[in-house]
């Protein structure tokens, strides 16, 4: 079976005499070995698209029970601070906070910067309010009921872009988080990214005058997970024109936030260097990177890679050390 570390033993099932069946393998191994071997492809697509949720879902299930993630919700308050030209907006669902809490204290502590935290409600209770606004008092949290008043009339002559706005969650990123900063340039997160030491190439890009994006890169193009964007370059009616130019196959496609991206840098963007990782390509190893994004079927090593790296780095011990409030 495909990767490293995983059960190496053939998958073997049985049915016993009760009618019930019998694998040799962890449900996790096998998922993986279903992914792996492209046996997916031969099933109808719901059933496939299943069976790769099922195995994210069950990898991250397995690596929290050593990681122990919640002992992050235990460390002391990062203070934003509104005033700071240094701007993060992260778009964050409800079973993403305990891990949005770690990307941020981790680039929070790493880069020794005040930075002014724009959080976008991607399906949020009032109790992941009250974590966050405790983890990081003066945070400007920006609830779905409030963004539908305030951007349902100005999307009303971009039918295209409204849509998508309404459909696709991750259209927020593009559409949201942009008009919130008023074409202020900043720093785009992804709730599933680790620092591991000062994220100094970003706060250059950010603290510069030139209104440039910057993207890490992987085999399927720009990633936005960690991006720099100069919100002045983004405009409803660009973005209404590209989605025209595009298939609706493409328009329909869960990536088509990061295919808006790229379209409006037209390749003329900076890369971002080798050291801002996407798994699961880590050339470097986690000792020498900046950060690393965690995606798709790589999120487990969030748990057991990421959070492996930080708490031998005694990062832990290093945020109980923090004067409460900082």
């Amino acid at each position: 079976m495909a990767g490293a570390g995983r059960d190496d033993r053939p998958l073997q099932i049985a049915k016993r005499d009760n009618g019930t069946w019998i694998c040799s393998m962890k449900m996790s191994d096998v998922l993986v070995w279903l992914v792996d071997s492209g046996a997916t492809k031969l099933l109808p697509a719901r059933i496939g698209n299943w069976l790769y949720r099922a195995l994210v879902g069950q990898l991250i299930a397995e690596s929290k029970k050593n990681a122990r993630p919640s002992e992050i919700l235990d460390t002391p308050p990062i203070s934003c601070s509104p005033s700071s030209h240094l701007k993060v907006a992260t778009l964050v669902s409800s079973k993403d906070v305990e891990m949005l809490v770690w990307a941020l204290k981790s680039l929070f502590y790493f880069s020794e910067r005040d930075w002014d935290l724009w959080i976008i409600d991607g399906g949020l209770t009032s109790k992941d309010e009250t974590v966050l606004l405790h983890h990081f008092p003066n945070a400007r949290i920006f609830f779905e009921r409030d963004l539908v008043k305030k951007f349902a009339d100005d999307l009303d002559g971009f039918p295209l872009l409204k849509g998508l706005r309404f459909k696709n969650p991750l259209a927020k990123k593009i559409v949201d988080a942009p008009r919130l900063l008023g074409g202020r340039k900043f720093l785009l997160l992804d709730s599933d990214v680790l620092f591991f030491r000062a994220p100094v190439e970003l706060v250059d890009l950010l603290e510069n005058s030139e209104q440039q994006f910057a993207f890490c890169v992987d085999q399927l193009g720009i990633n936005s997970g960690v991006a720099v964007i100069p919100g002045a370059r983004i405009n409803f009616a660009e973005l209404e024109g590209l989605l025209v130019s595009m298939t609706e196959e493409k328009r329909a496609g869960w990536q088509v936030e990061q295919d808006l991206y790229a379209l409006l840098s037209k390749a003329h963007f900076l890369r971002l260097p080798e050291s801002y990782a996407i798994e699961p390509s880590v050339p470097l190893g986690y000792e020498s990177l900046v950060c690393c994004h965690f995606v798709h079927v790589c999120r487990h090593r969030f748990y057991e890679k990421g959070i492996e790296q930080l708490r031998r780095m005694k990062f832990m011990e290093s945020l109980l050390s923090i004067p409460h409030g900082r």
